[in-house]
């Protein structure tokens, strides 16, 4: 489904971009970092009918690019079958303390890390990686204002929610022809 979302990390910030883009009709697949007992309140508290969330899984794969984004996610129990995803764009949300969990997920997403083991971002919009399509929320290692770091959400929700509408109204590459 173009207009899906994959929203990775299930932080104050991923919680606000889920909310956000199933707010404006899109589709959002949530899988949280954690399943600590504050993620898990917050997760009970988030019921819309546009999110679907994994708890106890992790994603083991992504694949594709802009617009068609092929993502297989994991349980975290052995036993349980994998699911496939499909989503338009990813958004990864992340804070201090996930420098493991972060650095695994961009070398499965192919986006980089700057010096300081952070999301390499645009300078002038500190949502955009190098990969298009994928926008982070990136809290760093430090403590940071929170209304900071929501306001990085509510850029990274709208940015993705672009992608997903511009996906969608895009044809087919098939029916493309030259001239």
């Amino acid at each position: 489904m173009k207009n899906m979302a994959l929203v990775l990390g299930a932080v104050d910030a991923g919680l606000r971009v889920a909310r956000l883009l199933a707010d404006q009709g899109h589709m959002v697949t949530l899988v949280p970092f954690s399943s600590s007992s504050a993620v898990a309140d917050a997760l009970k508290e988030l019921c819309h009918p546009n999110i679907q969330i994994f708890r106890q899984a992790e994603l083991i794969s992504v694949r594709g690019e802009v617009g068609n984004f092929t993502a297989n996610i994991g349980p975290v129990k052995p036993g349980q079958p994998l699911v496939q995803i499909s989503a338009g764009a990813v958004i990864l949300t992340v804070e201090g303390g996930q420098e493991a969990e972060l650095s695994r997920i961009a070398a499965l997403l192919r986006i980089a890390l700057n010096d300081y083991g952070s999301v390499a971002t645009n300078q002038f919009c500190p949502v955009l990686t190098n990969r298009e399509g994928i926008f982070v929320v990136d809290g760093g290692k430090s403590p940071v204002d929170p209304a900071g770091i929501l306001a990085l959400a509510d850029r990274a929700a709208t940015m993705a929610a672009y992608v997903l509408e511009m996906t969608e109204k895009a044809p087919p590459l098939s029916n493309i022809q030259d001239r």
